[in-house]
């Protein structure tokens, strides 16, 4: 193992290949909220719709909506982005 220390990266991994670090953490993060916010407004009325019966509860039930499409869509873009780095999969 071989530990880098950047400002930019800080991550153990094996000799020759290539760390995924801090700031790409962040952007697939960010871009995964962007995209989130971005589908679940597409998806809105029917959201809207379905939630609806709960009364109280759609808000709650709009937030996890919300809340679990980020983190399925910024795992998925995390992925991606390791699996072009050619870090994804390398012991």
């Amino acid at each position: 193992m071989v530990t880098k220390h950047t400002p930019e990266s800080l991550c153990e991994c094996s000799a020759g290949s290539v760390c995924v670090g801090r700031i790409q953490h962040y952007t697939c993060a960010v871009s995964g909220l962007v995209a989130a916010v971005v589908v679940v407004s597409i998806v809105a009325p029917l959201l809207f719709a379905v939630t609806q019966p709960l009364h109280f509860l759609s808000s709650t039930a709009v937030v996890f909506v919300l809340l679990l499409s980020w983190l399925l869509l910024a795992i998925a873009l995390e992925l991606l982005w390791e699996w072009r780095a050619g870090s994804l999969g390398t012991e």
